[in-house]
């Protein structure tokens, strides 16, 4: 495999890109559709991270557009069948200030939960 014009080495390690790519293009048609858990919306008590907002369809909104952005990572989950996509936004999309965007994709092409991150 190339890159540019510099060959390198690609090792097998069973996480197929053009298959995530899939997957993401397929979600990507309904937002709707997405599920974001409760506990990630601004109003949810606990610890865990939290969107900077309350309103489930802003934070659909914007894992739309980071699963659209050149900036998305994908990498593998521990979860069986899917595949996680990282994001930093630049903007504050969390309550403590995180920029970035984890989204956990099934390999069905459905966004199965999404979380604001450090990047």
């Amino acid at each position: 495999m190339l890159a540019g014009n510099t060959p390198v080495l690609v090792h097998n390690t069973g996480f197929c890109l053009q298959a995530a790519n899939s997957a993401v293009l397929k979600a990507v048609e309904n937002p709707s559709a997405f599920f974001i858990k409760n506990k990630h919306l601004s109003f949810s008590r606990g610890t865990w991270a939290k969107f900077d907002s309350a309103d489930i369809a802003e934070v659909q909104g914007w894992v739309a557009q980071a699963l659209k952005s050149d900036k998305a990572v994908f990498m593998q989950n521990g979860l069986r069948d899917t595949f996680k996509v990282e994001v930093d936004t630049g903007r504050v999309i969390g309550t403590q200030g995180q920029t970035g965007i984890r989204i956990i994709v099934s390999n069905d092409g459905r966004v199965i939960n999404a979380l604001p991150v450090n990047p």
